[in-house]
């Protein structure tokens, strides 16, 4: 048999030997053996633990990554200091210095800016740890590193955005320590908002923002006239005045008169006059002239009455009888001789007769189907001097249906009624968020119109006086905007026209808020399915600087409140109406939130008042002390509605 070339340094005889020993060849192979299995549990084991360090390397990245841009309030990222320091916090809670006997603990967070968003969505983040090896030493490899990489981003469903934003004329103010004013403060956290949800917009969700300013009044009337015209009423009831008169007596009358004009002229020749005129009288004589009026006459020629003002006519005539004189004298006696011109004349007298008139002050019925319509309209002769007329156009805000004045309201089993009571009184319609006004004009709404308002004593149905009595303040903000995909160019344009105006009425609000964003409804139409077929969450974000502050003297979406006393329901005071109001504005985010409407409250400039905190959903209400913090409330929310995902 032949055998192969022989190993390096042994020899035949060695070869031989170690075949003979058969105790010592079993040892040496049993040794030779080991080695390999030595490494393949050494790397077992070594790898099993690097493999539960690169998982919880994994799991502390994302939570870290996580935290940061949930904190993230500042346009970048890497100059938040905040966001950092929650990032690496959240990290190394996650991952702390020492497990698993690693070293060299690195957490690399970083964002990424887009110059068309507050932030494109992520925070990136890159961890690494040093595992050190235990049996795989022996094979040189004494240490392993282990890499993490981790993105958090905003991922956005379908979402709509309902502002309600106080535009009182406190808006108008500056903070203690500001710089500028609240209202400015306003228009830049909502275009930050606006930034952020963009920013986390997919190309296939749907992302819709609409707008209720309101202070004590809500600017909707040009929404409800292009939903159907006939939601607006055409005959209204307002607290007005009518000038009133008995049908008989007059103001002095007003007397005009024309000057004569001559119709026709006759003169005579000289005539000698006898006479026995001394001379001093015969030279005074020459050249003098005597003037005298004959077949005077007075006649009527016609007699007008419009608008219960008189005009009658006269002509009166006469015969203007002119005589010239020229006299000599001459051998102790006067001669005389006189010209005379005839003269036919008339003029004409006109008399005026207005009626004495006085106020009626009262509730009085008007016609809006012109002034509806925002055609500048009459205000009938409300005007001071009896006779003025105001032109008007209506500006947008309403009135709103009936109401009953309870002093306190709830919301159950679907509805908004008198606090104890077993069902919603018939008069109640205000409070409804989703019935659609019908034929009954108290189902409708009726126009605002502010320059027809007049005072007069509560509790009287009517009242006569000659004085011009006040007109109540009132407020008029914004018209409101439906929801809609809007560009970042539209919403500053839209903020940017806010002026701070009124008083606070935080249920008026709310109210058509809720009506907007409601699935039901006058404007049910605004909630169909997005495109991507995917369900919309709804949300409205309620910002207000002031507490509930309504006043009787307003004129308000609930009228004259003064006269009307449709909240109140008697003589009004203040700090009553703010707890009536109070409790309907209450019952109203229930309603809002039954509707699966997510309700967010900041309060701007002052601590969130025991009402706010219950309108809004669990967790969801927030104080901004100045205008950085509500920059920051409000990107704060917006973060909250665009969901943070881990992306890898």
């Amino acid at each position: 048999m032949k055998t192969g070339p022989k190993a390096k340094g042994w020899s035949h005889g060695q070869a031989a030997r170690l075949a003979g020993d058969t105790a010592g060849n079993t040892m040496m192979m049993m040794a030779a053996a080991m080695l390999p299995i030595i490494g393949m549990a050494g790397s077992a084991f070594d790898m099993g633990r690097a493999y539960m360090v690169k998982s919880r390397l994994q799991q502390a990245c994302d939570a870290g990554a996580l935290a940061g841009r949930r904190a993230l309030t500042a346009a970048d990222f890497d100059d938040d200091t905040a966001a950092k320091k929650e990032a690496n916090s959240f990290f190394h809670a996650n991952f702390p210095a020492g497990s698993f006997g690693v070293s060299n603990i690195t957490f690399t967070p970083k964002g990424t800016v887009d110059s068309n968003s507050l932030n494109d969505g992520q925070v990136t983040a890159t961890a690494t740890a040093t595992v050190p090896m235990t049996l795989m030493k022996v094979f040189d490899v004494p240490t392993l590193t282990m890499t993490a990489v981790c993105d958090a981003r905003l991922e956005l469903a379908n979402t709509d955005v309902m502002f309600v934003l106080d535009v009182t004329g406190s808006m108008d103010q500056t903070l203690p320590g500001g710089t500028g004013k609240k209202i400015a403060g306003l228009r830049t956290a909502v275009v930050d908002f606006y930034k952020i949800l963009d920013g986390a917009a997919s190309k296939s969700s749907r992302l819709r923002f609409g707008f209720v300013p309101y202070s004590s009044g809500v600017n909707v009337g040009k929404l409800l006239l292009d939903l159907n015209p006939a939601y607006l009423a055409d005959k209204w009831s307002y607290q007005t005045r009518d000038r009133w008169w008995d049908s008989t007596s007059y103001n002095e009358p007003n007397t005009t008169t024309t000057s004569w004009q001559t119709t026709s002229s006759t003169t005579s020749g000289w005539e000698d006059v006898v006479n026995q005129y001394n001379k001093s009288t015969c030279q005074d004589l020459d050249g003098d002239t005597d003037t005298n009026y004959e077949n005077q006459a007075t006649t009527q020629t016609g007699e007008t009455v419009v608008d219960n003002v008189k005009t009658t006519v006269y002509k009166e005539t006469r015969t203007r009888v002119r005589k010239e004189y020229d006299t000599n004298w001459s051998g102790g006696k006067c001669t005389v001789k006189v010209r005379t011109t005839r003269s036919e004349q008339e003029r004409s007298v006109t008399v005026v007769l207005t009626p004495d008139y006085t106020w009626k002050y009262a509730s009085i019925e008007r016609d809006t189907d012109q002034y509806k319509q925002f055609v500048s309209g009459v205000v009938n002769r409300i005007g001071n001097g009896y006779t003025n007329k105001a032109s008007a156009q209506w500006s947008g805000c309403v009135e709103e249906r009936t109401t009953v004045p309870e002093p306190e309201f709830e919301f159950g089993n679907g509805a908004i009624k008198p606090k104890g009571a077993s069902s919603k009184p018939e008069g109640l319609r205000d409070l409804e968020i989703d019935a659609k006004p019908g034929a009954d004009n108290n189902t409708r709404w009726g126009p605002a119109w502010r320059e027809m308002i007049f005072a007069r004593t509560p509790g009287t149905i009517e009242e006569f006086d000659d004085d011009n009595h006040n007109q109540p303040g009132t407020a008029c903000p914004r018209a409101a905007k439906r929801l809609a995909t809007m560009t970042q160019g539209e919403v500053q344009t839209y903020v940017d026209s806010l002026s701070p105006t009124g008083s606070t009425y935080h249920d008026l609000g709310i109210l058509w808020g809720t009506r907007m964003m409601s699935l039901e409804g006058v404007f049910g139409p605004d909630h169909t399915v997005a495109p991507n077929g995917r369900d919309t969450n709804r949300h409205i974000v309620f910002m207000t600087d002031g507490i509930m502050e309504p006043s009787y003297s307003t004129y308000s979406m609930y009228g004259y409140e003064y006269v009307d006393q449709r909240v109140s329901g008697g003589t009004p005071s203040n700090s009553d109406l703010a707890n009536r109001h109070h409790s309907r504005f209450l019952a109203i985010c229930a309603a809002a939130k039954a509707k699966g409407i997510t309700v967010w409250a900041v309060a701007y400039g002052l601590t969130v008042t025991p009402q706010l905190q219950a309108c809004a959903d669990p967790g969801k209400s927030f104080t901004a002390a100045n205008d950085a913090e509500l920059k920051a409330k409000f990107q704060l929310i917006a973060s909250k509605i665009a969901e943070l995902r881990i992306s890898k």
